[in-house]
């Protein structure tokens, strides 16, 4: 698939429905700056046909998504399973920094540091909240390690090519979540709901030489937060 059709799918995940009209794209939306940015290492086989790295809700009702995909790899939502559907990051057994910056008017999607594609945001703006589940959807698991899971709200944090941090990942002012992976326990934002039973194990390699991974079997669900505004991105 063309990077064209991969963005369709970002814009469509981190704008959900709208009309047109007004306020960078339609609906009269209000758009703000944003950024998740993790570091993830694909483990096979996968055992779930649509592996989900992150996803803001379930498939149709989801906001926002990550799916990780022996075909390729895709951001969705509303059910529009494989939109943008790319082979960009499916390597196994190998460490990849991806970063999603919304800067208020434009969505870029980077992989290793590198601009993948961007367009202008459209539609309405992420200010709701479901269910936040890292290392899978709630249903659908992904299989691997995942390192330095960072929300950032209020601030595109990367606008143009970069270097992948090659130490750990900071906090800055506008961190709302920032998992570190070496405890049950988030460094910033609110700890998980299943903190005393995250499904997966901690402290297996990192992308720096450390021991601070979440890994993931692929068949348990991961982490999950609910109830927490910090996730409506496009909220003030």
């Amino acid at each position: 698939m063309s990077v064209y059709q991969l963005f369709q799918g970002i814009i469509a995940a981190a704008s959900g429905s709208g009309g047109g009209g007004g306020g960078g794209g339609g609906g009269g939306a209000t758009y703000r700056s944003w950024t998740i940015e993790w570091w993830s290492k694909k483990l096979s086989p996968q055992t779930s046909t649509h592996p989900r790295i992150f996803s803001m809700g379930y498939d149709a009702t989801a906001l926002i998504g990550y799916s990780n995909e022996s075909g390729g790899d895709f951001i969705w939502t509303n059910g529009a399973n494989g939109v943008g559907m790319m082979t960009v990051g499916s390597t196994v057994n190998t460490w990849i920094h991806w970063a999603i910056v919304s800067d208020g008017t434009n969505l870029t999607f980077y992989k290793n540091g590198q601009q993948l594609a961007q367009a202008a945001r459209s539609g309405g703006p992420i200010v709701t909240t479901d269910v936040m589940y890292l290392g899978s959807d709630g249903y659908s698991m992904w299989k691997g390690m995942i390192s330095d899971f960072h929300v950032i709200k209020g601030a595109a944090k990367y606008t143009a090519n970069f270097t992948p941090p090659s130490t750990r990942i900071q906090a800055q002012a506008e961190t709302v979540l920032l998992m570190p992976l070496d405890t049950v326990t988030a460094s910033v934002g609110p700890n998980p709901d299943n903190a005393g039973n995250p499904g997966g194990v901690f402290g297996n390699g990192d992308p720096y030489g450390g021991l601070n991974s979440f890994v993931l079997s692929g068949t348990t669900q991961g982490m999950y937060w609910t109830a927490n505004n910090i996730f409506a991105l496009d909220l003030a």
